[in-house]
């Protein structure tokens, strides 16, 4: 699949007046003219423009008639605010923004009513979000991609620490101002994963882009937290530096399912992207939560190390627990022919190493005499006690008995097994005295016990 066209430079090509861009055309393609709308009032807010829209209603660029100061206006329709669901949504999301108060989050400011309609009044950021950036000039450089993501996960982590996950993390929701800065915006997905608190969304409903969804909100999960954040954040850096959008099919169910059984090619495949930040991606978008980076601020200090051209600290995922393809992954048939060659390696050792112990055993089995002399009768000698047995059996001999006891008594080798059931129960032991260690002697001076 080629890869799509990517523009360098964006903020000079966005912000910029640049060669050949003309005042009336905005930088996504569409004419300014078409963008305006006629002037109406919102409360204290007069409408100067649309900027967007959504599940939860439409923005506006808006001019507080109190103040000056230039908003973006977000606004549920009176239809939708009939729907005390959508209702009760989009002043809980009015009172998050209100309330949070991160740089990489767009700040809320207030909110009411007027004539039926709900509106909440947000600081207003001259820039514009991922999106419309990728549809307007193809995909990010890494070093690009990384920097967003990276404030995006510092974001994440703020709205972490107050129990609270996002649930709607994808480009459309990332604006970029002329700074360079990331603002995270579209808090009216958000909600609480502490235990306890009330939820609006019903149980196994599916809330969210189908394209972002981590595997647990596609499947209508209760129980989300970051790690499903986080899922979605890589997903989103996945569309930024490829420009194709993560698992698209004709369909939101047809969406979800490949998502749930097919793995997206391996990044490298669209763009020039490092290993490290495949490897740091493949982490983020692992299949079950559990494999994923615990929280936040771990994704973003990998992202920071990637800015600087070090290596994540994420031990490397195995390739059939990530939804992202790793080239450099050997694939299931390389690691049999590998598993063949290391066989092919230690399989000659192996039968050396038996063959040479095989040869060392023989060295001390002599065989057996042609005609073994009668046994005799052997009681134990002054000094050899049953608590030396072990030694006695260990073949160490002359130490218990002496040189004319062995002579006297005619032995030269005794039967381990039959010498130790001897001792044991009397205090007579018959031995045999053919020439060479048995092999009873010879396991246990190889092996010996205790």
């Amino acid at each position: 699949m080629a890869a799509p066209a990517r523009k360098k430079g964006f903020l000079r090509w966005a912000f910029g007046p640049g060669p050949g861009r003309k005042d009336e055309t905005h930088p996504a393609g569409i004419p300014r003219g078409k963008r305006k709308i006629a002037s109406s009032l919102v409360g204290p807010y007069e409408l100067r423009g649309r900027i967007g829209s959504g599940g939860m209603g439409t923005v506006y660029r808006a001019r507080n008639l109190k103040t000056g100061k230039i908003v973006a206006l977000k606004i549920l329709p009176k239809e939708m605010a009939r729907d005390a669901r959508f209702r009760q949504r989009f002043v809980r999301e009015a009172n998050l923004a209100v309330t949070l108060r991160h740089e990489n989050l767009v700040e809320g400011m207030e909110f009411g009513s007027c004539e039926g309609s709900y509106y909440c009044a947000m600081e207003f950021v001259p820039g514009w979000d991922c999106q419309k950036i990728i549809n307007a000039r193809g995909m990010f450089e890494e070093r690009e991609a990384v920097a967003i993501a990276a404030q995006v996960a510092s974001a994440i982590e703020y709205a972490s620490s107050h129990d609270l996950v996002h649930r709607d993390i994808k480009p459309a929701n990332i604006i970029l101002d002329p700074q360079g800065n990331a603002k995270l915006t579209d808090l009216g997905l958000t909600r609480s994963y502490r235990p306890g608190r009330r939820r609006i969304t019903r149980p196994g409903f599916t809330v969210g882009s189908p394209h972002y969804l981590s595997p647990e909100q596609a499947r209508g999960r209760d129980d989300l937290d970051v790690r499903s954040d986080i899922f979605s954040l890589g997903a989103t850096l996945y569309h930024m530096v490829t420009g194709v959008a993560p698992f698209d099919a004709e369909t939101p169910a047809l969406i979800v399912g490949r998502r749930l059984t097919e793995k997206l090619l391996d990044p490298r495949e669209y763009a020039e992207v490092s290993a490290a930040f495949v490897r740091a991606l493949e982490r983020m978008m692992a299949r079950a939560r559990e494999d994923r980076y615990p929280d936040a601020r771990s994704v973003r200090a990998d992202l920071q190390r990637i800015l600087s051209g070090g290596k994540p600290l994420a031990e490397e995922l195995d390739p059939e627990l990530s939804t992202v393809e790793n080239r450099d992954a050997p694939s299931e048939e390389e690691a049999f022919v590998g598993t063949k060659r290391l066989a092919a390696i230690l399989l000659p050792l192996f039968a050396g190493l038996v063959l040479g112990l095989g040869i060392g055993a023989a060295a001390f089995v002599s065989p057996a005499p042609e005609k073994e002399p009668p046994a005799r009768e052997l009681k134990p000698s002054k000094g050899v006690a049953i608590n030396d047995l072990h030694a006695l059996i260990c073949g160490n001999v002359s130490g218990f008995l002496s040189e004319d006891q062995l002579r006297s008594t005619g032995i030269s080798v005794l039967s381990c097994m039959y010498a130790t059931q001897r001792l044991t129960s009397s205090s007579s032991v018959k031995v045999s005295s053919g020439r060479g260690y048995s092999l009873p002697i010879l396991s246990l001076l190889l092996f010996p016990s205790g």
